[in-house]
């Protein structure tokens, strides 16, 4: 990445926050927009939070070796931070709950539902049956003779399917996230 502008804010913060703003300005953006869906408000408010943060340790960031990956983490933290405080004015009764998500729970669970929105939107580029078969065995862990029963294929061809199904699906997943 373009480690010089992150550089510049020890000597010229403001030329240095200017020329950040330019260059990753948009994959600010569409990193906080992967955590805060459908409020324009709070993805600004996060990214002037997240400059904030950039400018408040101006001079740790120009030192450290990959400043774009900090200031991406603490995109992503601010995003998250401000979601969870848009609901804790929520009040639930926690009688006949058995098992509340702690943090680190609510996170995985957030991450897994990102990962997983993001394999189904992939497999739109698959044929029909490259779709089912890899739902069936990455979602509902379907093994090779599991997916040929279900499939009416021999187990063979479900791997087959399945191995040129998930090549296919690498490269769809590559081309989203670029």
């Amino acid at each position: 990445m373009d480690e010089e502008s992150f550089r510049l804010l020890a000597d010229e913060p403001h030329v240095a926050l200017e020329r950040i703003v330019m260059r990753h300005g948009a994959q600010l953006r569409k990193r906080i927009e992967l955590y805060v869906r459908d409020d324009e408000e709070l993805v600004k408010d996060v990214l002037s939070e997240t400059l904030i943060a950039i400018w408040t340790d101006r001079e740790k960031v120009a030192c450290m070796k990959d400043p774009f990956a900090w200031t991406m983490a603490v995109a992503k933290n601010l995003a998250l931070y401000r979601i969870r405080g848009a609901y804790r004015h929520i009040k639930v009764s926690v009688e006949g709950i058995h098992h509340l998500a702690d943090g680190l729970q609510a996170d995985t669970d957030l991450h897994y539902k990102e990962l997983r929105e993001r394999l189904l939107q992939a497999t739109e580029g698959l044929t029909h049956k490259e779709r089912e078969v890899v739902i069936d065995a990455k979602l509902h862990e379907m093994n090779n003779k599991e997916l040929a029963e279900a499939h009416d294929v021999t187990v063979q061809r479900a791997k087959n399917i399945l191995s040129s199904a998930m090549k296919k699906l690498r490269q769809l997943l590559r081309d989203i996230s670029e």
